[in-house]
C-alpha cells in the first residue's frame, strides 16, 4: 500500500476484502468493531463522513454473511485519501455513529427509511426520504418495484422544526414542556425528497 494513513488503522483492526486503489482503502471489518473503527479513523484525520449506505444480498446466502451489509465511505482532512468501510450485519441493527460524525444522523435515517436498518441509539430515527405513511422499505430486494403508496395526511414535521426553534431561541417551553407559538413571523418551505415508489 503505497499510503501511510492507513498504516494505524491496518494494525490495529483485523480487516477481509482489503483492496487499496486510487487513493481509496476499500476493507470489510467485523460489525461488532464499526464504532471502535469510525471513532480511531476520525481520530486519524478521517473526519468527513460522506455517506452511509446498504446493500442488500437477498437472493446471495450462499456468496454472502448476511442480508444486509453497510458501507461507510469517509474522507480524510488532506482531501487526498478516502477509506470506504464495509461490514456484514447479523440482523439488522447496529449502533448510531452520530456521537462521532454529525453527518451519520441523516445518513443513518435515509438508510434506515430505504432498507429498515436500525440505528440503535440515534437520536430521531424516522423517515427522511419517504413520506410517514409509507410502509415498507423500498431499496429492499423484497420490496415491490412497481408498489406505489400515496400519502392521505400530512406530517407538520413540528416535533423536528421545533428542536431548531427552541436552539435558535426563536420558541420558549413552559414548566410542562409545551412550546409557544415562534417569536417571529416564520414561514415552513418543506421541499422533501421523495422515492419514486411514494407516488
Amino acid at each position: 500500500m503505497s499510503s501511510k494513513v492507513y498504516a494505524s488503522f491496518i494494525d490495529t483492526f483485523t480487516l477481509k476484502e482489503q483492496v487499496y486503489r486510487d487513493n481509496t482503502l476499500y476493507c470489510t471489518i467485523k460489525a461488532a468493531h464499526i464504532i471502535r473503527a469510525l471513532h480511531h479513523l476520525k481520530e486519524s484525520g478521517f473526519c468527513y463522513m460522506l455517506d452511509i449506505t446498504a446493500v442488500d444480498y437477498e437472493g446471495y446466502a450462499e456468496q454472502k454473511p448476511s442480508q444486509f451489509a453497510l458501507l461507510y465511505l469517509l474522507r480524510h482532512s488532506d482531501f487526498k485519501h478516502a477509506i470506504v468501510l464495509k461490514c456484514h450485519l447479523k440482523g439488522t441493527a447496529i449502533p448510531t455513529a452520530t456521537p462521532l460524525y454529525g453527518a451519520a444522523n441523516w445518513l443513518e435515517r435515509e438508510t434506515y427509511d430505504q432498507y429498515g436498518i436500525i440505528f440503535t441509539g440515534h437520536p430521531n430515527l424516522k423517515r427522511l426520504l419517504n413520506h410517514h405513511e409509507f410502509v415498507g422499505h423500498p431499496l429492499r430486494k423484497s420490496y415491490p418495484i412497481t408498489k406505489g403508496q400515496p400519502c392521505g395526511t400530512t406530517d407538520a414535521l413540528m416535533d423536528e422544526m421545533n428542536v431548531q426553534l427552541l436552539r435558535k431561541e426563536l420558541l420558549i417551553k413552559d414548566a410542562e414542556g409545551n412550546c409557544s407559538e415562534p417569536l417571529k413571523d416564520l414561514m415552513f418551505l418543506n421541499l422533501g425528497p421523495s422515492h419514486p415508489a411514494s407516488h
